[in-house]
């Protein structure tokens, strides 16, 4: 097993190492986007609330890892919280630079699916959630 996980890195590493960290961070959110991954990615789902920013509901859905190469995908999505008596809000995607979410960003994107992919800031309304990917430098 411990064999077939480092050849398994070994490979990734080769792999990913004519793309750069930009590149190889773009390749990881549209898979999520999409709800595809290739077998070389690890899932790992999640359902835990994250404090930090005032009016939105921030749930982290799931971690996406690569073996072998250090990037991280968090997954997250956004709403308003109960308590934010709002209708709609625009978002951007700068707010969650937060050290609640990321330390080590190398990529951030907001949307609801790969079809309505924002610019950057997005209107979030009531009863409607965002998805939220933030891709980071990784040493694990």
């Amino acid at each position: 097993m411990l064999e077939s996980q480092s050849r398994k890195a070994r490979e990734n590493q080769l792999k990913f190492a004519g793309l750069d960290k930009e590149t190889a961070a773009v390749d990881l959110i549209r898979n999520a986007f999409a709800d595809t991954f290739p077998e070389n990615v690890n899932v790992i789902s999640k359902d835990q609330e994250i404090d930090g920013i005032e009016h939105l509901r921030i749930r982290l859905r799931r971690i996406v890892t690569i073996d072998g190469v250090p990037l991280r995908l968090n997954e997250y999505l956004v709403s308003f919280a109960p308590s934010a008596d709002m209708k709609e809000m625009t978002v951007d995607e700068t707010s969650f630079l937060v050290p609640e979410l990321t330390r080590n960003p190398t990529a951030i994107c907001l949307g609801r699916d790969l079809a309505h992919f924002t610019d950057g800031k997005a209107p979030l309304r009531a009863g409607k959630y965002m998805r939220l990917f933030i891709v980071e430098h990784s040493s694990d």
